[in-house]
């Protein structure tokens, strides 16, 4: 507020919720060297979310906190169910998955260098015996690629939790964007295999 030449201040509380839903007297008129702050959540990230899925009491996207672990966002969510499989459970991680699907990539890369200056070399061979040996060889390269380039990185992190979705050894797991936690149901059949009549579960 500027009244003969002085510069004073004035902190005014604006509901924006409400000046965006159209209600006038909360859309406050704005003058000039007026400053509107906006102050965020403190240890919140609303654009950072985790999914928990199968054998969780209330599975389903969360938007974690700053710092939060695994063992506190299931307790957010009810815990696991009695039919858990912990054993099994499936801790993915998006920078993980993109790491592994680099590494592959240059796995891919290095082997197909290989493959191609092993077929230049053995263009030059003349014994036949020999070069089907070479070539079984540059054939089973070949499908080891094929194998390679079809791979899928899953960006698994191996965790050991306990019933009560709690990690082992006293660790702690913090958190990220684009995290995933899947733990499925309990098995309830039994494999029979070995030395009997009928083979199955």
């Amino acid at each position: 507020i500027n009244q003969n030449d002085v510069r004073t201040t004035k902190h005014i509380v604006v509901n924006l919720a409400q000046a965006l839903a159209g209600d006038l007297e909360a859309n406050v008129v704005l003058s000039a060297d007026d400053v509107l702050m906006v102050r965020s959540i403190s240890n919140w990230r609303p654009s950072e979310q985790v999914e928990l899925k199968g054998e969780v009491k209330f599975p389903g996207i969360y938007t974690i906190e700053n710092g939060e672990t695994i063992e506190q966002l299931l307790q957010r969510a009810g815990g696991l169910t009695d039919g858990a499989y912990v054993q099994a459970a499936i801790f993915t991680r998006e920078s993980i998955k993109v790491e592994q699907e680099k590494q592959m990539k240059e796995a891919a890369t290095r082997l197909e260098r290989e493959i191609a200056q092993m077929e230049v070399a053995y263009s030059s061979i003349n014994d036949p015996k020999i070069l089907a040996s070479k070539t079984k060889g540059l054939t089973t390269a070949q499908n080891v690629l094929d194998t390679l380039l079809e791979l899928e990185p899953q960006g698994r992190l191996l965790i050991d939790m306990d019933n009560k979705g709690r990690l082992r050894a006293g660790s702690s797991l913090k958190l990220t964007d684009g995290d995933a936690l899947y733990v499925p149901k309990r098995p309830d059949q039994v494999m029979v295999m070995g030395e009997v009549f009928n083979q199955t579960a």
